[in-house]
């Protein structure tokens, strides 16, 4: 099973944090082309939602879909 992220949701939480592409990917210790894929809304797994949302301080249920 893969997930989406909402931008939106993703862009505010950014915002929140002050948090940018780079240091997101410093937080979560995914590579560069993994964080393209959550930018672009591309399907990620589990795994990579839970590090997402972990690194903003948010729950993976309020920044990620089902991918359909």
């Amino acid at each position: 099973m893969k997930f989406k992220v909402n931008i939106k949701a993703l862009e505010n939480a950014l915002l929140e944090n002050g948090a940018s592409y780079k240091i997101l990917q410093e937080r979560t210790g995914l590579s560069s082309k993994t964080i393209f894929k959550v930018y672009h809304g591309k399907p990620v797994v589990p795994s990579t939602c839970v590090k997402v949302a972990d690194a903003l301080g948010i729950h993976a249920s309020d920044l990620f879909e089902r991918a359909d």
